[in-house]
C-alpha cells in the first residue's frame, strides 16, 4: 500500500495581503513557467530529508541516497532509496516532490513504521540460504548470487532476509 503524506503547506492572511500590496507597488516580475533546474529541486529535497521529518518513518540506523529527479506537469519528483545499517531495505524508498520553485509539498513513504532495532548478523551462511532457496523453487539451473537486504514490508516486522 502506498502512503503518501502531504506536508504542511499554509497561507496566512496577512502574507497573501502582503503579496498583494508588493505586486501593486513593486515592478512584475515572471513566474516560473516550469519547473525548476533538477539541481534545485534536488538540494531542496536533500534539505527536507537531513531534517528527518517523522513521515519519512526513519531510524538512527537509515541513511538515504538519492536517486533521479524526474520532472512532469511543473513538478520535480526527487527519489531516494534507504539503507538500513548499510544494507539496501528493500520497501523503504520514498519520493519528495517538489513545487515548480523547488520547495517540497509532499511525500510519498512507502513504509508505515520504523524499522526499529534489527539485527543484521545473518543466522545461515550463503550456501545454506541458497539451499533453503533451492529447495523453494521447482526447478534451478543456477545462483548468480547472494547479497543481504533489510524487508520492510507493509504491515509486516522488517526483517534481515
Amino acid at each position: 500500500m502506498d502512503r503518501r503524506t502531504p506536508l504542511a503547506i499554509s497561507l496566512a492572511v496577512g502574507t497573501v495581503a502582503a503579496s498583494a500590496l508588493f505586486a501593486v507597488t513593486a515592478p512584475a516580475t515572471a513566474q516560473p513557467s516550469g519547473p525548476v533546474d533538477a539541481t534545485v529541486a534536488a538540494a531542496k529535497a536533500d534539505a527536507l530529508i537531513a531534517g528527518r521529518p517523522a513521515v519519512l518513518k526513519a531510524s538512527g540506523h537509515d541513511a538515504f541516497k538519492q536517486k533521479q529527479v524526474y520532472q512532469a506537469e511543473g513538478l520535480n519528483y526527487v527519489a531516494y532509496d534507504r539503507t538500513y545499517k548499510g544494507l539496501p531495505v528493500e520497501g523503504g524508498d520514498l519520493v519528495v516532490v517538489t513545487d515548480p520553485g523547488g520547495q517540497p509539498v509532499y511525500t510519498s513513504v512507502a513504509q508505515s513504521t520504523e524499522i526499529g532495532e534489527l539485527s543484521i548478523t545473518p543466522t545461515l551462511t550463503a550456501a545454506a540460504a541458497a539451499t533453503v532457496a533451492k529447495k523453494q523453487l521447482k526447478k534451478v539451473t543456477a545462483v548468480e548470487g547472494t547479497s543481504l537486504v533489510v524487508v520492510a514490508a507493509e504491515g509486516a516486522a522488517a526483517k534481515l532476509a
